[in-house]
């Protein structure tokens, strides 16, 4: 009988056919089609996968986490549950549709500013806002669109899940804003600009102020070539009710 002839290649050449085959597998497995390489081609695909995990992990690395920090923080007061004041601040790197959600620490932590509203919207400049009442210490928490957070807690929750970062501060050792008595009670009197009426309103302390009579004044004066506003807030609640104010007219507040 005769033999089967054999073909006898190099062994060279049988470990190229080999390594082209196992760079084929790899790349299929990466959804890609492969023909038969060269060598110094098979070296520079490695390479360039490589490259491609080492981007891929740097980048990774780098993803900046959610930040939350405050601006304004309300003077510490653990009594004082029935006087309020601003708190505001700022968050890095929250997501679409997340949302602040403040507790002021009395005892326990309490939802602010109430239940019925327990959200504080992110603005397009990354800042935040909201009345709260006053707590020995605050927190401010970046939570997604669909969390519920409870009314009163003993401890905060950590960050995780439906909680994307979460910051605590102690209250400050006096109110951010200057204060003045009027019948008995105190105002915070407001010093920050605002937009109301599409425009840049600024405010000045100095424009709201109690006479020897016990009248409160409220006046716009004219600086420089611009005119500050006034206004005061009563620092706590009253409740639903009516309430009364008697205003006179003053035909000049100090040289308007």
């Amino acid at each position: 009988m005769g033999s089967t002839p054999r073909c006898n290649l190099p062994r060279r050449s049988l470990r190229r056919r080999r390594q082209i085959k196992k760079l084929a597998i790899i790349e299929q497995g990466m959804g890609l089609r492969v023909e038969e390489l060269p060598e110094v081609t098979r070296r520079q695909l490695i390479v360039a996968a490589t490259g491609l995990l080492v981007e891929g992990c740097r980048t990774a690395a780098t993803t900046p986490q959610p930040n939350i920090r405050f601006t304004r923080i309300p003077k510490g007061d653990s009594s004082g549950s029935d006087k309020n004041d601003i708190i505001e601040g700022t968050v890095t790197g929250a997501r679409e549709g997340q949302q602040i959600v403040l507790y002021a620490k009395n005892g326990s932590w309490w939802l602010q500013p109430l239940l019925e509203a327990p959200f504080t919207k992110i603005s397009s400049s990354n800042k935040w806002l909201n009345a709260t009442h006053l707590g020995s210490d605050y927190a401010a928490l970046l939570v997604d669109r669909d969390y519920r957070p409870d009314r009163s807690i003993k401890t905060l929750p950590a960050a995780g899940g439906p909680v994307a970062a979460v910051s605590v501060t102690k209250g400050a050792s006096a109110s951010p804003a200057p204060t003045l008595q009027f019948s008995d009670y105190e105002w915070r009197v407001r010093t920050a600009a605002s937009n109301r009426g599409g425009r840049n309103n600024p405010y000045s302390a100095a424009n709201a102020f109690v006479d020897d009579g016990g009248a409160l004044h409220l006046c716009i004066k004219k600086k420089e070539d611009r005119f500050e506003c006034a206004e005061v807030a009563l620092a706590r609640s009253l409740g639903y009710g009516t309430y009364t104010f008697v205003v006179r007219d003053v035909p000049s507040c100090h040289g308007i």
